[in-house]
């Protein structure tokens, strides 16, 4: 093929490319020779989103940071109802050795049957180690994003993604990782028009900083940083968050009527 044929063949590639993935957040279409053409004049690119930065996730989704320490209107750091004493006295026994992983495990699973106990919402449940892999825009550029998503919360059909909360466990605790999946989400969920979707939740912990972010349909993003000290109000802090998230997940599995 000569020069100009190539060049014709990569322009018309990329530009291909580049409107499909204009016109859908999940290009799960794109064609090998799109993705050649993209390669080829430096285009495409792949990675981890572990290697994303704040500055890139602002980049990409556009996402506007409006507060800290606050995720709801009328923040409070109390024990939600139903959320038991019981359940408190015992979490904040358990040793501070356990690794991240096992610990998170049980405080969703407890919180989990809680929820479930006292509001009857039989069709919440838990999913562990979600791969992802999804195509986005970077500014000119195509950027191919591959990660884990560690334990998420289904309150209906996970093919069409209705879920609202997500964590991820990672001994450096970065929110760039877990935004970058949370953008990606609502992108999936307003390709498919998600049943009830609306603020997203995540957590990202190594075990004992525990960061709580949502993300609004409006793209904006609240955060609120706690730790688990042991401590009977930082643990109910940290339960309460969990314990709101789910319920609030919950409310989304009934039933319109």
């Amino acid at each position: 093929m000569s020069k100009p044929s190539y060049l014709s063949t990569a322009v018309t590639g990329v530009t291909n490319a580049v409107s499909l993935i204009h016109a859908s957040a999940l290009p799960s279409n794109l064609s090998n020779s799109a993705q050649t053409a993209l390669e080829a004049v430096g285009l495409y690119r792949t990675g981890n989103a572990s290697d994303l930065h704040c500055g890139d996730i602002k980049d990409i989704f556009g996402f506007d940071f409006v507060d800290v320490g606050n995720l709801w209107d009328d923040e409070q750091d109390g024990k939600p109802e139903g959320l038991t004493r019981e359940l408190i006295d015992r979490a904040t026994k358990w040793p501070r050795t356990i690794p991240a992983r096992r610990l998170v495990s049980i405080i969703l699973n407890e919180l989990l049957k809680s929820v479930t106990e006292v509001h009857g919402m039989e069709k919440l449940r838990l999913s562990q180690t979600v791969r992802i892999r999804r195509m986005t825009l970077h500014g000119m550029s195509v950027r191919e994003i591959h990660g884990l998503i560690d334990f998420s919360l289904w309150y209906g059909d996970m093919d069409k993604m209705e879920t609202n909360f997500i964590v991820r466990l990672c001994d450096n605790v970065r929110a760039s990782e877990l935004l970058a999946y949370m953008g990606l989400l609502q992108r999936d969920q307003d390709r498919l028009q998600t049943k009830g979707r609306g603020s997203l939740y995540g957590l990202v912990t190594d075990g004992k900083q525990f960061h709580f972010y949502r993300l609004d349909l409006e793209n904006e993003v609240r955060f609120l940083k706690l730790t688990w000290d042991g401590s009977v109000p930082q643990v109910t802090w940290i339960l309460g968050v969990i314990f709101r998230i789910m319920e609030s997940a919950g409310e989304l599995s009934i039933p319109c009527i």
